[in-house]
């Protein structure tokens, strides 16, 4: 249902954008901007369809057995990958798969890997913040005396 909500939002932002051309007559300002709006969106649903949503209430449920299935499943297609010679290119996706599968929301009491390794949230060295940027901005203007 989700999918056919976006089609019909980007049919509408296509008409959108033809009328608004039609008036200011700015072609590629449309356009760029009719593209980027479907590759926010396709990108927002990619990570919410139902195989990779049944794989994380799988892995929620039952890590370790799930875990075990999946390893089994890629060694499996992996072979077959590399009888077809392309090995390489099911690893490499794989990989993309792996990092894609474990983007995920923070839980709310879970502390994040800056509380982790930083426990008082102070700064750090080297941490360019915007005062520092402006500082160092503001000195590249000035008038040497």
């Amino acid at each position: 249902l989700k999918f056919f909500k976006n089609i019909a939002f980007f049919f509408f932002l296509q008409e959108l954008a033809a009328s608004s051309t039609a008036e200011n007559g700015d072609v590629k300002k449309e356009r760029s901007f009719l593209w980027l709006s479907r590759a926010w969106k396709i990108w927002d649903d990619l990570l919410d369809v139902y195989p990779l949503r049944a794989w994380r209430t799988y892995m929620d449920r039952s890590p370790r057995r799930c875990l075990c299935v999946t390893l089994c499943i890629w060694l499996i297609l992996q072979f077959a990958f590399a009888y077809a010679q392309f090995g390489f290119v099911f690893f490499i996706f794989s990989l993309f798969m792996a990092v894609i599968l474990n983007l995920g929301q923070r839980k709310p009491n879970e502390p994040s890997a800056y509380s982790v390794f930083n426990p008082n949230c102070e700064r750090l060295l080297g941490t360019l913040t915007a005062e520092h940027f402006e500082r160092d901005l503001l000195r590249r203007n000035r008038p040497v005396s």
